[in-house]
């Protein structure tokens, strides 16, 4: 057990967090509950004088603005200081990932994804920065909703938009984002809206526009 959740079973595990599937022993409600160990996280470095527990404190910081249907919700943070151990509780996604539902109508799941861009960026003033078939998952209502916030950035400023480095996956650049060298900078709002752009050709095609792209260097020719 952890505190008040009864462990099921373990729902995937990565380099950093083990996710488990739990339920509250009072109300019986599912979670999805995940596990990271603080000093591994201080262990690994990320970018520019940060470690991998930076960005989780960074990613509690977004979740706790966030307020959408559309959008992963956070329960509970669990994080003992006596202890090395903390867990995320958050909603668990009974459906799994839309890329469950290749080839099929995505009408739907697009329309809630981009209510759920324009919530982040317009009212939340946060870029997601990691748009990908992995990171939206099927609710119990058959409604999509983004998930993974871990690299994300919050833009309370206008300037705050232009962004100086790159997270995400390559497959899912804006041809800006392949030049950025010398100090260049791109606008996260819609590097967020390209990535959408591509995961959703992909949910619908089965393939990316890129498929023939072996490497970074190529994909930049093919892309830019």
């Amino acid at each position: 057990m952890i505190n008040q959740y009864v462990i099921e079973k373990e729902l995937g595990k990565g380099s950093f967090a083990t996710v488990h599937l739990g339920h509250d022993k009072e109300t019986k409600n599912k979670y999805a509950i995940k596990e990271m160990n603080k000093t591994l996280l201080m262990k690994k470095r990320i970018g520019k004088g940060k470690n991998a527990f930076d960005c989780v404190i960074a990613e509690l910081k977004v979740l706790q603005r966030l307020q959408h249907p559309n959008i992963i919700w956070l329960h509970e943070i669990i994080d003992d200081p006596k202890k090395d151990k903390i867990f995320l509780v958050t909603e668990w996604q009974k459906k799994g990932s839309v890329a469950s539902m290749l080839g099929k109508d995505m009408r739907h799941y697009f329309i809630d994804m981009l209510k759920a861009l324009h919530y982040c960026h317009v009212v939340a003033k946060v870029v997601h920065r990691d748009i990908k078939p992995d990171n939206i998952m099927l609710n119990h209502n058959d409604e999509a909703v983004l998930i993974d916030f871990g690299v994300s950035e919050i833009v309370d400023n206008q300037e705050d938009l232009m962004l100086d480095s790159n997270m995400g996956s390559y497959i899912f650049y804006a041809p800006e984002m392949f030049n950025m060298g010398g100090g260049g900078k791109v606008h996260g709002e819609k590097t967020d809206l390209w990535a959408l752009g591509i995961t959703f050709f992909y949910l619908l095609t089965g393939e990316y526009p890129w498929k023939n792209a072996t490497n970074p260097l190529q994909l930049k020719e093919m892309v830019c």
